[in-house]
């Protein structure tokens, strides 16, 4: 992206000179950017995509409209003024209800308070444009009426009277204003079809509805065969509009729940019928088709999705999740709620089906034996049963592979030997690299705060850049700053959802990522880093997971590395009899069975080990972490282990990782929660303490 030069000229010059669609003009207004000086600084800074409502169309709008004014160059055109004009004392004081104007262009005169035609006669277009609604296509609506007016004088207001009265001015008459209210606050109605019924502007319509008189009867009609034909051919097709060759009208109404109406129209009368003023067949398939309840868009459940088998239970798939959600959020329901009203079945959560599990299965079932490894390739099965309560020997039941036998060993790494991908490499050249190098999870290294200041400064630009120049090369030492900046990030993130995680992080560079532009820049690095140094990237058969990535590398979140910490200290107390030694093989047999409880369901049958269900409030990074990187896993659960141990003996040296850091906020609020225990226990008896060095926290923590 070229840069295009700012003249001190352009301060004086309008946007208004670029002739611009009322969508890219209304963004820029909306945004406080009205001159063309600073929309070329917006645009040289790279954040014209950060404006509200400016899409990709917009974007490339203005750029080709900065491009022309860059080589030919601008010429402000006169804007037409009729100060000088005298209003005639005829047309001074006629309402401005007379003019046939827009339902929008109403209301900006009627916000300001104008109520007369030499009231608003004399407005220049910057003032009408500076009305609060008004756009580019209010302002040529009021140039035109303006210029008639002022061409035809009185006239003009005659024509408009000859031109606004309806065909059939009784008819008018007939508005069952009751019904309409009704069928408005009920069934969804559109007040603008009574004026296309009735031929007439909008604003005769409401003066009608404002008059508060029910002079019209929707409700007493005979239901006869040409509306049985109508209604009857709408309901096999499931349409809510139809028409018969001879112009007779049929609108389907429903309030989404368990009413409908029908309205026919022709061009004597108006009929209504609601679902219990119908005949008693037509009645039953409407309430049979749901149409008293759906949607048109609701009621081809097909077009929304179709139903799959997910362990032997059908499920409905939407086929787009964001207009599902959508949809759903329209009624207030979760989309599983959603996937109920709709289907009476439970939304699937992914794609995941009958057939890709069994096919996974056999895959893996040789001679009898379901040997499935613990790899990057197979953790989508692991992460799928789990999260939804089974264990392998329940799976292999469900599909008939009872007699399988379990091999849980399959590949599964030792404990004791750390991953190539999480070891210690040693220094490097430079302080981003030698980080990399030494620390297997990215964010376990303590940053100073002014090191994460400049370091946020760094990646701010660098991204800037980015922004600006997609095509610019990002040498990789940017690549690897910007991971540890994210990485960084995610550590104060605590919410859940993938989208809301990535708004979060672009949201701290300044950015609204609506079109996901700079996310697919983040990821890239994320990448790039990890790959070229060595470092675990989690994967499913999709490819590379990048929050997961990040969330690992991030040792986030700390409600769940919180649970973590509580069950080392089970461990440490029920089966280390609260004493730590390096080598005790305790440690590795106990990883061994947490694994498998994480993978399976299923504990220990050794009485010695005590594996609850407390695991399963580990969430995502740290399951991960335990299943397919146990060697590492086991090296820091020792080094948490003698962390806890150092601190109980009052041995404990100040924090030298980020793990330390959260083991110290744990044993705080571990004693802290204790103690508020212990002080409730002894309200009647208090005990003062003459040496605090004789108080430890062993004999507190419970």
């Amino acid at each position: 992206m070229s840069l295009i030069e700012n003249k001190s000229e352009y301060e004086s010059i309008s946007i208004e000179e670029l002739d611009l669609s009322v969508r890219s003009y209304n963004a820029l207004h909306n945004a406080d950017i009205l001159t063309l000086s600073k929309l070329i600084d917006t645009y040289n800074k790279g954040k014209l995509l950060d404006i509200r409502n400016l899409g990709k169309g917009s974007f490339e709008e203005l750029e080709k409209k900065l491009h022309i004014v860059e080589v030919e160059g601008i010429s402000k055109k006169q804007e037409e003024v009729f100060e000088d004009y005298i209003i005639p004392a005829s047309l001074r004081d006629i309402s401005i209800s007379e003019l046939n104007l827009s339902n929008r262009l109403r209301n900006c005169f009627k916000r300001r308070g104008y109520k007369t035609v030499g009231e608003i006669l004399n407005l220049t277009e910057n003032e009408v444009m500076n009305m609060y609604g008004a756009g580019l296509g209010t302002v040529d609506e009021f140039k035109k009426i303006r210029k008639e007016i002022l061409k035809q004088g009185e006239a003009y207001f005659d024509d408009t009277q000859q031109r606004e009265e309806p065909a059939n001015e009784a008819m008018l008459e007939t508005i069952d204003i009751d019904t309409v209210r009704k069928l408005k606050d009920e069934f969804y109605f559109k007040i603008d079809l009574l004026a296309k019924w009735y031929a007439v502007i909008r604003q005769k319509v409401d003066q009608l509805l404002e008059q508060n008189v029910n002079k019209g009867n929707w409700l007493n009609g005979e239901f006869g065969d040409t509306e049985r034909e109508l209604l009857t051919e709408m309901i096999d097709k499931k349409i809510t509009y139809i028409k018969n060759k001879d112009g007779y009208k049929a609108y389907f109404l429903n309030n989404r729940k368990d009413d409908c109406a029908v309205v026919f129209v022709n061009n004597k009368e108006i009929r209504c019928f609601f679902l219990n003023m119908l005949p008693d067949d037509l009645k039953s398939e409407i309430v049979e088709k749901r149409m008293d309840c759906l949607t048109e868009e609701e009621s081809d459940i097909s077009n929304l999705g179709e139903i799959i088998i997910v362990l032997k239970q059908e499920h409905f798939l939407p086929k787009n999740s964001n207009r599902f959600e959508q949809l759903a959020k329209a009624r207030g329901m979760s989309a599983d709620e959603y996937s109920n009203f709709l289907s009476g079945l439970p939304v699937a959560e992914s794609e995941i089906n009958d057939d890709k599990i069994l096919e996974f299965l056999y895959d893996y079932y040789i001679d009898g034996k379901l040997m499935i490894p613990s790899d990057d390739s197979t953790q989508w099965f692991h992460s799928f049963i789990n999260s939804h309560g089974y264990s392998i020997e329940e799976v292999a039941k469900l599909y008939e592979l009872a007699g399988a036998e379990i091999d849980r060993d399959a590949d599964l790494s030792d404990p004791r030997i750390v991953e190539e991908d999480m070891k210690d490499y040693g220094e490097a050249d430079n302080w981003i690299n030698s980080l990399f190098a030494r620390n297997p999870l990215i964010g376990n290294r303590r940053l100073p705060d002014n090191t994460r200041e400049k370091l946020y400064n760094v990646t701010q630009k660098y991204i800037d850049q980015i922004i600006k120049s997609p095509s610019l090369e990002v040498p990789m030492i940017a690549k690897m700053q910007i991971t540890l900046t994210i990485i960084t990030l995610a550590k104060k993130w605590d919410g859940n959802g993938d989208s809301g995680f990535w708004r979060y992080i672009t949201s701290q560079f300044g950015y609204r990522d609506n079109y996901g532009k700079l996310r697919k820049i983040l990821c890239d690095c994320v990448l790039k880093a990890m790959q070229t140094n060595h470092r675990w990237i989690v994967t499913d058969s999709s490819g590379p997971q990048y929050k997961p990535t990040i969330f690992i590398h991030a040792m986030s979140t700390k409600h769940s590395w919180m649970s973590l910490f509580d069950f080392i200290f089970d461990f440490y107390k029920n089966n280390m009899d609260r004493t730590y030694s390096d080598d005790d093989p305790m440690i590795y047999r106990m990883v061994e069975i947490l694994r498998n409880k994480l993978m399976t369901g299923d504990g220990s049958n050794e009485d010695s080990y005590e594996i609850g269900n407390k695991v399963y409030t580990f969430q995502e990074g740290i399951r991960k972490l335990i299943i397919y990187r146990t060697g590492y896993a086991t090296k820091l659960i020792r080094h948490v282990l003698h962390r806890i141990d150092t601190i109980i003996d009052h041995k404990e040296s100040a924090p030298e990782f980020y793990i330390d850091e959260l083991c110290d906020l744990w044993m705080e609020k571990r004693i802290r929660e204790t103690s508020d225990i212990n002080k409730r226990k002894t309200e009647e008896k208090r005990i003062v303490a003459t040496d605090y060095s004789k108080i430890r926290p062993v004999y507190s923590l419970k």
